[in-house]
């Protein structure tokens, strides 16, 4: 769950910051994404912000309870770009189907191409903040955990265990006897 969140948390920024470098103009901006059928955009946008802020909290609680990573950060890297990559290219293409535009505006404006760039190093941004959580949990269970305090055996439970030894009928094996073996 959290890997996805942060992939549709990503997914979202890197198709914000794709459309602010293919089409630097606001206003020629706006008008593409109101043509190209990217208005539910915000509902969605406030959607996955309640996801990557459960995900985040799950991923401390992970970390806090288990002390378990959640991967290298070249896995998560991998698996969130590939995620990513492969839902902007879906999204795109859904949203031209539905506002009927034809697909080859993708390539006119260098929309495809420069939004699987920004997915791919909002991945590697991703993959970070996922990782520096791991760590932060596992840093406060670290404090907040009691640690378990090794004591010496009180000098009782000492002669316990060492006339635990020694049998019942009274004679004492020789593994017991300190000193030198019997001539």
């Amino acid at each position: 769950m959290p890997l996805f969140a942060f992939a549709v948390g990503g997914l979202l920024i890197g198709h914000a910051i794709a459309y602010l470098v293919a089409v630097p103009d606001p206003y020629h901006r706006d008008l593409v994404l109101q043509r190209t059928g990217h208005g539910y955009l915000p509902t969605f946008a406030e959607l996955a912000l309640v996801a990557v802020l459960a995900a985040a909290a799950s991923v401390i609680g992970r970390a806090f309870r288990r002390g378990d990573g959640a991967g290298s950060f070249a896995s998560i890297a991998g698996q969130l770009a590939a995620l990513q990559v492969v839902a902007f290219a879906g999204q795109e293409v859904t949203e031209r189907l539905v506002a009927r535009v034809p697909l080859g505006e993708l390539i006119h404006d260098h929309v495809l191409v420069i939004g699987f760039a920004m997915q791919v190093l909002v991945a590697l941004v991703g993959a970070l903040v996922l990782r520096l959580l791991v760590r932060a949990g596992e840093r406060v269970a670290a404090v907040v955990r009691p640690r378990r305090v090794l004591t010496r055996p009180s000098l009782g439970a000492r002669l316990v265990a060492i006339t635990s030894l020694v049998p019942r009928g009274g004679r004492v094996p020789a593994f017991a006897i300190r000193g030198p073996p019997p001539a």
